[in-house]
């Protein structure tokens, strides 16, 4: 497999394989294209971690019913589901980058009317 360009090693190892090796195929233009989305879409760490320092993680990631379910719930729990998030969060950022970058690619190959294996049925 031939290497990337050089935008794509920043993200390299925060996308599933099959994104990459979709990616290495694209057109330079594409290639632009699916990065700019990409980045759009993609969730930050260093947002995450100050909002679930303050409960508000789920918010960020676009999950209102199990935000205000999660506060419920740590409320309950004296704190002990707040403790549980903080081990949780780098597999929900891992998630939520995999979502975005899959769905970056699905979006850019449907707009471009070109076949994906990251097509219907990816998730």
């Amino acid at each position: 497999m031939e290497e990337s360009p050089a935008p794509l090693a920043k993200f390299r190892k925060e996308l599933p394989t099959m994104v990459v090796t979709e990616f290495d195929q694209l057109s330079p233009a594409d290639q632009a294209a699916f990065l700019e989305e990409y980045e759009r879409r993609r969730k930050s760490g260093w947002w995450a971690w100050p909002l679930w320092l303050i409960g508000w993680h789920y918010a960020y990631f676009g999950r209102w019913g199990r935000q205000f379910v999660y506060l419920f719930g740590t409320a309950i729990t004296l704190g002990i589901w707040w403790i549980v998030e903080g081990f949780i969060l780098p597999r929900r950022l891992r998630d939520q980058r995999y979502e975005a970058a899959i769905g970056a690619l699905r979006d850019l190959k449907a707009i471009r009317g070109a076949p994906t294996a990251a097509g219907a049925g990816a998730f």
